[in-house]
């Protein structure tokens, strides 16, 4: 609103100008207007150099009004008396001048322009130029042109420079005023100038008031009204483009050569050059300048390209015989009209909820809509509403907005994720998130790494530690277990009391979830161990049995099916199936052999194919609940790089222990179990919350 106060965004207002004009097309005018061009041919083959005959001039008038019959006729030129050359003797411009100010000064109907020369000074009332003597006189025809009628067969064809834009005017001066030794002096437009002799009258026949123009007859009747912006301007009303059918053209040199025809030709030259002039008869001549080389020319509203600017007199000669007049709506409705338009468009493409797409929608709707009334509105009633200033409003401010709504939810969705990050999976909630889709019951079946936890024993720390410290035991270890977990990847399913249950491959597909489901194992191993240290260390804050503290951890890798499995109203993504069965009896069954992490053989095989960070070792295969089919076991004793030699030696004492157990040898086994069992790494006594071994 500020911009299109201040006048900065005229430009765009004149092109949204342009683009009205050009969609409503070509109108009709109540007028018969003819163009004779002073073309290329008509110089080259007629005229000639500069400076032009003035009694050429004069005779094409001649014909034109005594055969052409026409109403009126407008010179698009200015005759002052220093366009004549100093290379043309004297006496030929006498001659020249007179003959030209015979047609004038005889045919009041010939309207001479004046101009404002380069540099001049055009009062001009809006700006509020009114003090006259301080201002320039127009450049006017030679006296002896206008020797009989004065000012009156003068026609003003000066307009604005400053809002120009580039193209022809778009507003004119209907008049101009200036003061010059002690006398005043008015000139009216030219077009103004036409219509008045058109009609036969006087030049007491224009009557001006502050907001109007009026040409009356000698009754006081109003032929012609014409409004004013700022006491002094009208806006064209473009009607078509400047070569169009609807705008009959001649050159002059054709008019010249009807005219041969018609006193020298044959019959048939003659009937040829009567049905010329019949084109003429009743209609005002514009005539002026059209070759390019006189470079008076430029792009209009209706033209792409540069046209001749005499087109200008020509339509607003239209405009005021038509009485089509562009309206324009006061400026507190332009404000209204984009204060309103901003707030409905915007608040419709920023809302929120349920119904905001439909909202969204609708907004473009109402905004498009808006641009359809606007050019409705032009073409049928000749109204401009404002079009940059609400549109471009409106735009910017739901672009702002939307920009500040993404920032908000952008701030929403980290905070939704970390919020329900700490009750689900942060992998789902950002899927969820990303997915923009509601959740919903369903899962699929995917092959992943299923993976439980336990604390030994853990129902003894409730007898030794008071609820409270009881939860700051277990915040602590859940959180660092937790986050070994996430780390490699792994996707947290549940807490069921001290328990852990997670999975390894899902929701975000994993092509080494096995391999890193192991590893986190050992992590969490490594992590407990300084978890018991550190308790140790704070001395008195923690019972003996804190200092102890081992966790049992189970792994199975298999087909499972992952999804959102609950009620309608609440549910959980999380994993079911044989496979995670089996993971959880590999938890609970660790304890039967004396090791901390015990997997299936499924998993110890897809790790070993995924890395070989770990040492496994083969423990028994068992039968669980509810299978027949028995199942391989292994331990993951811990990380390559960080056993002794002496566990290597306990390993390769077991392992041929278990072959010897395995072919039923079993004086042998013994043997070598009691071996190995001597040089276990974990030893009941020794290693805290040990009690037994494999």
């Amino acid at each position: 609103m500020a911009l299109a106060h201040f006048g900065t965004l005229s430009f765009f207002e004149n092109k949204a100008m342009d683009w009205r004009f050009r969609q409503r097309g070509e109108i009709n005018a109540p007028v018969k207007l003819i163009y004779v061009d002073l073309d290329a041919e008509t110089f080259r083959e007629y005229l000639g150099e500069r400076p032009w005959p003035r009694n050429e001039f004069g005779i094409i008038s001649e014909i034109l009004l005594d055969l052409g019959k026409v109403r009126a006729i407008g010179f698009d030129l200015v005759f002052s008396k220093f366009s004549a050359s100093i290379l043309v003797p004297q006496e030929n411009v006498d001659q020249d001048i007179d003959g030209f100010s015979r047609v004038t000064n005889r045919n009041s109907n010939i309207i001479l322009a004046t101009a404002y020369s380069q540099g001049d000074r055009m009062p001009l009332i809006y700006k509020g130029e009114t003090d006259l003597e301080n201002y320039d006189l127009p450049e006017t025809p030679h006296p002896r042109f206008i020797q009989r009628n004065g000012i009156s067969q003068m026609g003003l064809i000066g307009y604005d420079q400053e809002i120009s834009d580039g193209i022809t005017p778009r507003w004119v001066p209907m008049f101009s005023e200036a003061a010059k030794y002690g006398m005043n002096f008015t000139y009216y437009q030219i077009a103004l100038q036409l219509a008045r002799v058109s009609y036969g009258l006087p030049p007491e026949a224009i009557v001006r008031s502050e907001d109007r123009i009026e040409l009356v007859d000698d009754k006081g009747l109003a032929l012609l009204s014409i409004p004013l912006w700022g006491q002094q301007m009208l806006e064209i009303n473009w009607f078509s483009k400047f070569y169009s059918e609807k705008n009959p053209r001649y050159s002059m040199l054709q008019v010249a050569r009807a005219f041969l025809y018609k006193t020298k030709g044959n019959e048939d030259k003659q009937a040829e050059a009567d049905e010329f002039f019949s084109e003429f008869n009743d209609a005002i001549v514009l005539i002026g300048p059209t070759d390019p080389l006189l470079q008076d020319l430029a792009p209009s509203p209706m033209d792409d390209y540069p046209v001749p600017k005499v087109g200008v007199h020509a339509n607003v000669l239209k405009t005021i015989f038509s009485g089509i007049y562009i309206g324009r709506i006061p400026n507190w409705s332009k404000y209204l009209i984009t204060l309103a338009l901003t707030i409905l468009v915007s608040l419709m493409a920023t809302s929120t909820g349920q119904h905001s797409r439909l909202l969204k929608l609708a907004s473009g709707m109402i905004l498009f809509g808006y641009i359809f009334i606007i050019f409705w509105y032009f073409s049928n009633l000749h109204i401009v509403l404002p079009l940059i200033a609400p549109v471009g409003a409106a735009l910017s401010t739901s672009l702002i907005g939307t920009f500040i709504q993404l920032i908000i939810e952008e701030k929403q969705k980290g905070r939704i994720k970390n919020l329900f990050g700490t009750y689900v999976s942060p992998e789902v909630v950002h899927q969820m998130i990303e997915s923009e889709e509601e959740p919903h019951l369903g899962g699929r079946e995917e092959t992943i790494t299923a993976f439980f936890s336990d604390i030994q024993g853990f129902s003894s720390f409730s007898e030794h530690l008071s609820p409270e410290r009881l939860v700051d035991l277990m915040n602590e270890y859940l959180t660092a277990m937790t986050d070994i977990v996430q780390e490699e990847g792994g996707s947290l399913d549940k807490y069921i009391g001290d328990a852990m249950v997670a999975m390894f491959g899902a929701p975000l597909p994993m092509e080494d979830h096995a391999n890193r489901a192991c590893i986190a194992t050992q992590r969490m191993q490594l992590r407990q161990a300084e978890l018991r240290k550190k308790w140790k260390s704070e001395g008195d804050k923690w019972p003996e049995i804190v200092f102890t503290m081992q966790s049992r951890i189970g792994l199975n890798t298999g087909l499972t099916l992952i999804g959102n499995m609950g009620s309608e109203k609440r549910f959980n993504f999380t994993m079911m199936g044989d496979a995670v069965n089996l993971a959880a009896r590999c938890e609970s069954g660790a304890k039967s052999y004396g090791v901390f992490t015990m997997i299936t053989e499924d998993t110890m095989k897809m790790a070993e194919e995924q890395g070989d960070g770990c040492v496994y070792r083969f423990l028994d295969r068992i039968i669980v609940k509810g299978r027949q089919k028995p199942v391989g076991v292994y331990e993951v004793v811990g990380f390559k790089k960080d056993l002794t030699q002496k566990t290597y030696d306990c390993l390769e004492i077991f392992d041929t222990a278990i072959n010897k157990y395995l072919e039923q040898n079993f004086d042998k086994a013994i043997e070598l179990f009691g071996k190995s069992s001597e040089i276990e790494p974990n030893m009941p006594k020794i290693t805290p919350g040990v009690s037994t071994n494999p």
